[in-house]
């Protein structure tokens, strides 16, 4: 009896040892009938077991784990710099991306030839261009212009939009023809424009005090205005005249010149008392070669014999 129920105790603590086995795995070793657990390894723990179902019922089939692939910011990072690096590669050395024309919009004498040839970019990548430095380039070439703009566009497009100066009259000094805008600012002729007022200059006119155009303003607009309304005086076909101490004028067709200063205020006045003077001396039969009313309380007449 006593062997019996040594035989069904053995038989229940082997059934016992079994059914730990199974549960703690082959992660569990024997250590004086107490059972410890080994720590998992680290990939063990970033991983996570599959198991499939088999065709049989109640039949499953276990898998090796499969790592949990973690991608940090740091990588993520790098990933976009290298991506970038290799789109600024590409937009550099691709031909998609090379000027290979302008746009010119808002000239009227200035040509697209001439700034294509002065800025020099065909062939370069629209990434190496500047717009402030294009921009410096144009102004400092043409000062004859108002304002310019540059712009990019996608692949390879560079739009130049110019506002130039348009001009009011013809400057004629020592043998040279400039057009000059409403501010006096001298503008390179382009061509032949009969409409100008057209004025000559026995001297050059004095130096501009703090001229911001660097040299290229060679009159005052005051100036100019006085021109306007000097032209619209003259007599059709007589020339018109500049000179430094009589101001502007101009040359009655086969006799005198006529001088009425440098400022527009009183031209009204100076031009009856101009009337006056004329009527005068055409009825004593007085031809002269000047007569200036620059002054107007102090007019004058001169004969040279």
């Amino acid at each position: 009896m006593r062997t019996q129920q040594s035989s069904i105790g053995a038989a229940k603590r082997r059934r016992m040892r079994k059914v730990a086995t199974e549960n703690t795995g082959p992660g569990m070793v024997s250590r004086n009938r107490k059972y410890k657990r080994l720590s998992q390894p680290s990939h063990a723990r970033n991983s996570r077991p599959i198991n499939f179902q088999l065709a049989s019922e109640g039949a499953e089939l276990k898998l090796p784990a499969l790592p949990r692939i973690q991608i940090g910011w740091r990588a993520l990072s790098a990933i976009a710099m290298l991506w970038l690096a290799l789109l600024l590669l590409f937009a550099g050395t691709s031909p998609s991306f090379r000027v290979s024309q302008l746009q010119l919009i808002g000239a009227e004498r200035i040509s697209l030839q001439e700034i294509s040839s002065l800025l020099g970019i065909s062939g370069r990548s629209i990434f190496s261009l500047e717009r402030s430095e294009l921009e410096a380039i144009i102004n400092d070439a043409y000062p004859e212009i108002n304002g310019v703009s540059v712009s990019f566009g996608l692949p390879a497009e560079v739009l130049v939009d110019l506002d130039e100066r348009a001009p009011v009259l013809a400057w004629v000094q020592s043998g040279i023809t400039v057009w000059v805008d409403e501010i006096g600012i001298a503008i390179i002729p382009q061509n032949e424009d009969g409409s100008l007022p057209v004025v000559e200059a026995l001297e050059s006119p004095p130096d501009l005090i703090g001229d911001e155009f660097h040299r290229h303003q060679i009159i005052t607009a005051p100036m100019v205005e006085m021109i306007s309304l000097i032209s619209r005086l003259a007599p059709p076909s007589s020339t018109l005249f500049y000179d430094p101490e009589l101001g502007f004028g101009w040359q009655e067709p086969g006799a005198w010149q006529a001088f009425f200063g440098h400022s527009s205020a009183q031209l009204d006045q100076r031009f009856a008392i101009y009337q006056e003077i004329t009527a005068e001396l055409s009825e004593r039969g007085v031809v002269p070669t000047l007569i200036s009313v620059a002054h107007l309380h102090a007019p004058y007449y001169r004969i040279d014999y």
